[in-house]
């Protein structure tokens, strides 16, 4: 996973040049948590921030802008789209092209489980207490939360640097050539799983 994962992201920032000047697009929303048991986002390129909701609700805040370079121009940004698909208890989000430069801000109810995967750019995750799972092809990776609330973390960065801090438990770590791995068990039942590419990861847990 993490090597189709670091391809794309390769493949995405040799297309990519700077943001470009121009108008950006609003995709915000927000959805009802009720049967939705985990978070599925896919972003192409861009910023990610997750934090934990106050109600049962998702909220959604969602800019994005063109880029230099790879569109037709700053008017094609309004034909952005925010794609939504709800199976099984999940509900999937992205952005319909990868023709953009994405900002994504939400508030999710903090039980909720959140899967991520992102080609380039940065992404945070505060004050959550489900499962996650987040891959990054090229780029930063920030998750924290309360080490009572895990069991099981596990990372990896390709090229590149994993902290891992955590009260209490017992952790495992390897570094081979330019990568690192690193594990910790706890007594919480929610478990986080974190790959990056190219850059670097760092989870908290107190």
């Amino acid at each position: 996973m993490m090597s189709r994962t670091l391809l794309a992201a390769a493949f995405l920032l040799l297309a990519a040049d700077a943001l470009a000047e121009g108008p950006c697009k609003r995709l915000d929303h927000d959805f009802d948590a009720a049967g939705i048991e985990r978070l599925a986002l896919e972003v192409h390129v861009g910023e990610l921030a997750v934090e934990a909701s106050t109600d049962a609700k998702l909220h959604l805040q969602l800019q994005v802008c063109p880029r230099d370079g790879w569109m037709d121009g700053p008017d094609t940004v309004e034909k952005a789209e925010l794609a939504v698909e709800q199976d099984a208890g999940t509900l999937h989000l992205s952005v319909a092209d990868d023709d953009y430069e994405e900002k994504w801000t939400l508030r999710v109810p903090p039980a909720m489980a959140v899967g991520l995967e992102m080609g380039i750019g940065e992404a945070v995750m505060k004050g959550m207490k489900g499962d996650i799972k987040a891959e990054l092809g090229i780029g930063e990776l920030k998750i924290e939360g309360a080490a009572a609330d895990y069991g099981r973390v596990s990372g990896e960065v390709g090229v590149g640097d994993f902290t891992l801090r955590a009260e209490g438990g017992s952790r495992e770590e390897s570094r081979v050539l330019v990568s690192k791995e690193s594990s910790w068990t706890g007594t919480g039942s929610a478990k986080i799983e974190a790959e990056v590419g190219i850059g670097e990861a760092v989870v908290g847990l107190e």
